[in-house]
C-alpha cells in the first residue's frame, strides 16, 4: 500500500507539472483505489458483530479468491497499452472504484468480507442491486487487467469475476436464513446488473 501511495504522489506531481491527461487519469484512479482500501480498513475495524456466519471453507475460499486474487495482477509485467486503451482502462478503474466506495459507504458497519450477517441494508443503491460493491470492484478489476500482460491478466480477472457468483449465492442464502425480510427484497431487486441479472 505504501508503494501505491508513493506512485500516486509521483503520478499526480507529473500530471500537474507536465499537463499530461494520461498521468492525471492514472493519479485519479490510484487515488480512488487508496480511498477504497482505506474505507474498507476503517469499516473492518468498526463493523458490527455478526448475527450469523456461513459455515465451512467454500464460502471463505470464494470470498478470498474474489477479494484477493486481483492483487496478483501487480505481479505481472505491464502491457503499456496505447492511449485509447489506457483511457478505457483508467476510466473503468476510476468509475468502478468510485461506485464501490459509494456502495461500501452505504453498507457502513454491516460491511463484511466473508459471508456474514452483520445487518440488512436495503436503502440507497441497495434498493435496486443486492451486490453493488462487487459490481464496482469487478469493473475496476477489468479495467486494471488491460494494463497488464495478456492472457495472464485476463485469466486472473476472469477467475476473480467467477468467484463472485458462488460468493453472492452464499451471502444470499445466509441473509435469507437470518432476516425474514430478505426474500421479499431479493424478489424485487437485481443481483448485480439492473435489467440483466
Amino acid at each position: 500500500m505504501e508503494g501505491l501511495a508513493r506512485q500516486v504522489v509521483h503520478d499526480t506531481t507529473r500530471s500537474w507539472t507536465g499537463g499530461e491527461p494520461r498521468l492525471a487519469l492514472a493519479a485519479a484512479s490510484k487515488t480512488s483505489i487508496l480511498l477504497f482500501m482505506g474505507l474498507q480498513t476503517v469499516l473492518f475495524v468498526v463493523r458490527r458483530l455478526p448475527a450469523k456466519k456461513y459455515p465451512g471453507a467454500p464460502p471463505r475460499l470464494a470470498a478470498a479468491i474474489g477479494a484477493l486474487l486481483p492483487y496478483a495482477l501487480f505481479a505481472l509485467p505491464s502491457a503499456h497499452p496505447g492511449a485509447v486503451l489506457y483511457a478505457v482502462s483508467g476510466l473503468l478503474v476510476l468509475s468502478g472504484t468510485i461506485f464501490a466506495i459509494r456502495a461500501t459507504t452505504r453498507l457502513g458497519r454491516s460491511f463484511a468480507v466473508f459471508p456474514q450477517a452483520r445487518g440488512l441494508v436495503l436503502g440507497g443503491i441497495y434498493r435496486r442491486l443486492r451486490h453493488p460493491v462487487y459490481l464496482g470492484e469487478q469493473t475496476a478489476v477489468l479495467g486494471a487487467m488491460l494494463q497488464f500482460a495478456q492472457p495472464w491478466a485476463a485469466l486472473v480477472a476472469l477467475a476473480s469475476v467467477a468467484a463472485q457468483f458462488p460468493r453472492m449465492s452464499f451471502e444470499e442464502r445466509l441473509l435469507r436464513e437470518t432476516y425474514p425480510d430478505y426474500a421479499a427484497y431479493e424478489a424485487r431487486t437485481w443481483r448485480i446488473v439492473p435489467g440483466l441479472y
